[in-house]
């Protein structure tokens, strides 16, 4: 996939899109909540979210303005913590990388908790210059870029 990746924040119009993108099966197998979640949540979660002024949740669109997943920056007083997901299918053609790279350009220094077995988002993370800096006992690999 050729192009850049711009990020756009996220609306309630995107509800039923990012639904279907969080309770993807392999999303799920990759999220540290791996819970399918009802819609009624996931519409009251994205209301709140909206609201807060330290998330950030973008939805990333291709060179051609079509949305090929979505990214977000949780700010905690000294990071960012990031989290992406590409949409299902749009996996498999580089744009994790380009999505990752675009957060960074917006939200440093940042931080992401990355299940051990998501081999794809820890490729991602060293790829874009992220640190390896620790390994909880449930077996969430910390990343830190600053």
């Amino acid at each position: 996939m050729s192009g850049p990746i711009e990020l756009r924040t996220a609306t309630l119009n995107d509800a039923k899109t990012l639904y279907d993108w969080r309770n993807d099966p392999l999303t799920r197998k990759n999220s540290l909540n791996q819970q399918e979640i009802p819609f009624a949540s996931h519409q009251s979660w994205l209301s709140d979210v909206l609201l807060d002024k330290d998330r950030h949740l973008l939805i990333a669109l291709d060179s051609s303005g079509v949305a090929v997943g979505t990214g977000r920056a949780d700010f905690d007083g000294k990071f960012y913590e990031l989290s992406w997901s590409i949409a299902p299918n749009k996996r498999g053609q580089g744009l994790g990388q380009k999505l990752v790279r675009a957060l960074t350009d917006q939200f440093q220094p940042a931080q992401a908790s990355i299940r051990q077995d998501n081999i794809s988002s820890i490729k991602i993370a060293e790829a874009v210059g992220f640190t390896r800096v620790a390994v909880t006992d449930d077996g969430v690999m910390l990343f830190q870029l600053d």
